[in-house]
């Protein structure tokens, strides 16, 4: 009998390769000790790691709503020349025009439309 519990694992042909080999030998599996103590250790590290991710959701929903209890910046009344760059970039570019809540932006080699809420006023270099 192999592993499976079947008395014939190839089922109706010839053994070849790996089944001959298994034929008549004891499964390699682990014993019932063996699988209850990697159980119980699985069990443990995740009872740990629900610990640690808790203790960090509660750390990051913190830090969401301190930010969310921070003033606002201070909106800027754009004119046409000045410098400016977008929230989630470095680039300095100048604005060409505004139009109803978007400005022309030109950094340089390319220019492009960007709604005024999205841009930083940038003080010139002296």
């Amino acid at each position: 009998v192999g592993c499976s519990g079947r008395t014939k694992p190839w089922e109706g042909r010839r053994p070849t390769g790996r089944w001959r080999r298994r034929v008549g030998r004891p499964c390699p599996g682990r014993t019932n000790k063996q699988k209850r103590a990697q159980l119980k250790a699985k069990n443990r590290l995740q009872k740990e790691v629900d610990q640690k991710v808790a203790k960090i959701r509660k750390e990051k929903k913190a830090a969401k709503e301190k930010e969310a209890q921070a003033p606002p910046k201070p909106k800027h009344d754009f004119k046409v020349g000045e410098n400016v760059r977008m929230d989630d970039g470095r680039a300095i570019g100048t604005i060409d025009k505004i139009e109803k809540g978007k400005a022309v932006v030109n950094y340089g080699l390319f220019t492009t439309t960007v709604s005024l809420e999205r841009l930083e006023f940038v003080k010139p270099k002296k």
